[in-house]
């Protein structure tokens, strides 16, 4: 699946805004860009104890100089198409990366553009802890995103 980024996006209920260049907010100019071009292939559906789809773990092509390779640890949730837990690099920062690509309740398909105005259909979360010098220590970041199915 490829998800471009499309903009910054504010959760409704968190307060947030993410181009606010707040410390602990990393929209754009960190390891994410204005429509940047991620691809997602699933590495692991997961099922819940009564067999219900909670929603895949996914890998993540290298992309803007960044690299995630999936950890040791994953969960995941009904609510997300795909969710990681990775570990990100462009060779001079690393951190542990969560990624989830979080879908409106309410939407008929995640893939169907989302309206302006509206609650998006799909949006992209992700929260970065930083374990290198020069890295953010803790930053968080959502965003609009479009899907296109590979």
């Amino acid at each position: 699946m490829a998800i471009t980024i499309v903009d910054t996006y504010a959760v409704p209920g968190t307060g947030v805004s993410y181009d606010a260049g707040e410390a602990d907010v990393c929209g754009f100019g960190f390891d994410l860009s204005q429509g940047q071009v991620l691809v997602a292939t699933d590495a692991q559906n997961v099922t819940a104890d009564d067999a219900s789809c909670k929603g895949a773990i996914a890998e993540l092509a290298p992309s803007g100089g960044w690299t995630w390779t999936l950890s040791g640890t994953q969960s995941t949730a009904s609510r997300f198409l795909f969710a990681g837990e990775y570990e990100g690099s462009d060779g001079s920062c690393m951190g542990h990366v969560q990624m989830n690509l979080v879908v409106n309740p309410d939407a008929a398909d995640p893939f169907a553009p989302s309206v302006p105005g509206q609650v998006p259909n799909v949006y992209l979360e992700r929260t970065f802890s930083g374990s290198s010098a020069g890295c953010l220590r803790n930053c968080v970041g959502a965003f609009l995103v479009t899907l296109q199915r590979l």
